[in-house]
């Protein structure tokens, strides 16, 4: 493991991080960073994600051919420079930065030394490819158990607006361990929103044809605001045992999965959209739309923030504390995460 600066000097300069030698930029008073920063910078096979939070470095590895991810907390900001923190090195940088206007370009600045790079987009694909981390986490599973789980989801119902989430499962590891959703986060997502696929109108569906993927962050060019972003290849196994879904990945599936380990926080949410509930949908079901009176039904664990698995392997939930809604679907009861070494 190494620092975001450390590698970008590593693999760009042969120059030392001295916050001394880059102007006046560290003398600067505190304040937001200027959004111009925010996006996703690359030069060659290098990614920068500058997010209003965090730091995340992709770059590849010129011994394994593999892609690595560095990440950090933004701890500090002026206008034009950045104080970080890698939990996973104990390390605190500074990085001076520099927008070239005329060019639409990042400049970083070491010492006499200047780099651009310019605004790009991840090539997914590429990063399905993950370097070995070496931190003794070969494989995750993750059992994710409600109250109940229907046999078949009803999708694509006519009363739900086109593109909107109908269902999701969602486990999410805080990588970079600043206690956020954001970039240098990495998610395992069961989902559909109405539209997704080639499925009729009030469709029904099964768990396991629905299926599962990796999903990450992307930040959004000069915003603070940011997006999610998947492709088929990142699909993972899912299997559902009564009320549990069985969700299993390998870390090499994504430079950010490589950093996986049983220190790493987790939360997971459950969500259902079903506006207009209808007494005679899915009536061979033990639960479902005739119990509810809501169109939105939400749950998470922990119910605020993160845990930690080695402390928890097992983590449960009180019956009937949703944070919206009253349908079992989505009322969380246990997660049980499993790392394979």
């Amino acid at each position: 493991m190494k620092g975001i600066l450390f590698s970008v000097l590593l693999l760009l300069l042969s120059a030392c991080n001295s916050s001394d030698d880059n102007g006046n930029v560290f003398n600067e008073p505190e304040g937001p960073l200027a959004e111009h920063y925010y996006g996703v910078w690359a030069l060659g096979d290098l990614y920068l994600i500058i997010s209003k939070q965090s730091l995340t470095l992709f770059s590849i590895s010129e011994t394994d051919y593999c892609f690595e991810a560095e990440v950090a907390q933004i701890l500090e900001t002026t206008e034009n420079s950045v104080q970080t923190y890698d939990p996973y090195e104990d390390l605190y940088e500074q990085l001076a930065l520099e927008y070239d206007v005329d060019n639409d370009q990042l400049i970083l600045k070491f010492e006499s030394d200047a780099i651009a790079l310019s605004r790009s987009q991840l090539d997914l694909f590429e990063l399905g490819n993950a370097c070995d981390r070496g931190l003794g986490v070969n494989s995750v599973r993750a059992s994710l158990e409600v109250e109940y789980l229907p046999s078949q989801f009803l999708i694509n119902r006519i009363a739900m607006e086109t593109g909107r989430v109908e269902i999701e499962y969602r486990i999410e590891f805080d990588i970079n361990e600043n206690g956020l959703n954001d970039p240098g986060d990495i998610m395992i997502k069961m989902i559909h929103y109405k539209g997704r696929g080639d499925y009729p109108s009030n469709y029904l569906i099964r768990s396991s044809e629905i299926g599962a993927q990796i999903w990450h962050y992307t930040q959004r060019d000069a915003s603070e605001n940011f997006a999610f972003s998947s492709i088929d290849s990142w699909q993972i196994p899912i299997g559902q045992s009564e009320a549990t879904l069985n969700f299993e990945f390998q870390v090499n599936r994504h430079p950010l999965l490589a950093l996986v380990t049983d220190n790493t926080p987790v939360q997971v949410f459950a969500y259902l959209h079903y506006p207009s509930p209808t007494f005679d949908e899915l009536t061979s079901e033990q639960d479902g739309p005739w119990n509810w009176s809501s169109d939105i039904h939400e749950d998470r664990l922990p119910d605020s923030g993160y845990y930690i698995p080695n402390q928890h392997n097992q983590l449960s939930d009180g019956q009937g504390d949703l944070i919206k809604g009253e349908s079992l679907w989505v009322d969380i009861k246990s997660l049980t995460l499993t790392f394979t070494k």
